[in-house]
């Protein structure tokens, strides 16, 4: 027979692992939690002036690729973005945004060679309101405005993953994205 002590010990286990399980709120409180994404204005390599609105009018999903132009694990992801922006081009706003000015665009980009326009984030605004932690970052605005999905790095599985959802606003299906060289596992730096 166990002892009153070792029976409230037990319950006390008990009650602390079950403490430590999240709540269904806390669960809930993650990258897919649907919220509305920050307003921002910001000129961009085209020449031209963005906003978050004009980016989502009409029917159009916005993906805003998140760039550290030194960070290694991001050069190595350029070019897969570059492939999806080119494949869902007129169907999706996607825009990349960077850590710099014109010129820390101009010199990063003569090895990607990036088609679609790229924000100027020299002070982090955009980067700090969107609380992109790391490089790549890639986060999915909806034509409502609000986040519907951020993707923290990039991995094969991602790639394909950022293609499906972008097909639902842009195609009537998904291109299959070639991710030769891209990691198994989820990289970011």
């Amino acid at each position: 027979m166990r002892s009153l002590g070792t029976l409230a010990a037990v319950a006390g286990v008990a009650v602390l692992a079950l403490a430590m399980q999240p709540t269904p709120a806390k669960a809930k409180a993650n990258d897919d939690e649907v919220k509305k994404a920050p307003s921002f204005s910001a000129k961009a390599s085209d020449g031209k002036t963005y906003t978050l609105e004009s980016l989502t009018k009409g029917d159009k999903a916005l993906v805003l690729y998140f760039i550290s132009h030194t960070c290694p694990i991001n050069m190595d992801a350029a070019p897969f973005f570059k492939q999806i922006g080119e494949a869902y081009k007129g169907k999706v706003n996607f825009v990349g945004v960077i850590d710099g000015g014109p010129e820390t665009y101009k010199e990063w980009n003569k090895e990607f060679g990036l088609k679609y326009p790229v924000l100027y984030d020299p002070d982090n605004k955009i980067i700090q309101a969107y609380k992109a932690e790391a490089s790549p970052w890639i986060i999915v605005v909806n034509p409502s405005g609000e986040i519907e999905k951020t993707y923290k790095g990039y991995s094969d599985k991602s790639l394909q993953e950022l293609s499906d959802r972008m097909a639902k606003y842009g195609k009537p299906k998904s291109v299959k994205i070639n991710t030769e060289g891209a990691p198994d596992f989820v990289m970011y730096g």
